[in-house]
């Protein structure tokens, strides 16, 4: 009876480890999972901005070139002293102060003019700063019923032009800050703090810097620029500024 135990014990214990090892080595069915993956919300937007701004040119350079030219030395030099006295005369007269005023050194050539004869040339340069700029037709005026009529190298420029710059750097901003409310008004969302703002930098038109290389230059007036006192003088400049601004949105 013992024997018949075992042996039915046996046998079932052998089927239940076949089933298990069957069961284990079964390919197991794929487990269904639902994933879902978020797509990250947008929090920023992105807008271009353009400012203007406009001035008018309120300054301006020129040189007086003085020369003078004499067999003698001693009489180049009491000839020049002569007209550079009276160029200072001038430009007292006109109340233009001794800060715009800048006089360089004498200048010393000789000039061959053959058979071992010589000439000394003396020359004096008097760089000029006006920040009227009514007042120079009446300064050149004199300076030119003197003898003084050797007037090179006029600038024109604009003496705060880092101001308006800055002022077009604020009306884009301003710009582009007025886009952005506009997009986030249209999709129900409204604009945070800038998180990056990019300036592209700044365009004149025409140049803030004009130069005419002398007076009959600036008198006939060159093709971009007029022909005639009043067209050289007054000239607005435009400055244009764009930037690149990313808005929070929220």
């Amino acid at each position: 009876m013992t024997q018949k135990i075992q042996l039915f014990l046996t046998v079932c214990i052998t089927i239940i480890t076949g089933m298990l090892l069957f069961s284990a080595l079964r390919p197991q069915a794929p487990i269904l999972q639902e994933v879902t993956i978020k797509q990250p919300e947008e929090r920023m937007i992105t807008v271009n901005g353009v400012g203007n701004s406009t001035l008018e040119l309120d300054t301006v350079e020129f040189i007086i070139a003085i020369e003078a030219t004499e067999e003698e030395l001693a009489d180049a030099k009491l000839k020049n002293e002569t007209m550079y006295l009276d160029a200072i005369k001038i430009l007292n007269n006109h109340a233009v102060e001794k800060k715009d005023i800048e006089s360089d050194k004498l200048r010393l050539r000789t000039i061959f003019v053959g058979e071992k004869i010589y000439k000394y040339a003396l020359t004096r340069l008097i760089k000029v700063t006006l920040h009227d700029l009514m007042s120079m037709e009446p300064i050149i005026t004199d300076l030119q019923k003197a003898g003084l009529e050797q007037i090179e190298d006029i600038n024109f420029s604009a003496s705060k032009i880092d101001w308006y710059r800055e002022q077009a750097l604020q009306l884009a901003i301003q710009n582009a800050e007025q886009k952005a409310k506009a997009t986030a008004d249209a999709l129900n969302r409204k604009i945070g703090d800038p998180i990056s703002i990019q300036e592209m930098g700044s365009q004149f038109s025409p140049s803030p810097y004009i130069n005419f290389a002398s007076l009959d230059n600036f008198v006939l007036g060159e093709p971009n620029y007029g022909g005639g006192w009043r067209d050289n003088i007054f000239i607005e400049i435009t400055i244009t500024t764009q930037v690149t601004i990313k808005f929070e949105l929220k």
